[in-house]
């Protein structure tokens, strides 16, 4: 059982090609999102 403490998430996202041309361009971080929640309250 967790007594207490955070939980952390980080989601980015770039923008580029896919298949079978993927990785041949790079782009900057388009999105970038992160939540922090606290065990004990949920929040």
């Amino acid at each position: 059982m967790i007594s207490g403490g955070w939980v952390c998430a980080l989601h980015v996202r770039t923008a580029g090609l896919g298949g079978a041309a993927l990785g041949s361009d790079e782009e900057e971080i388009v999105y970038l999102a992160y939540v922090v929640i606290d065990v004990l309250t949920n929040q």
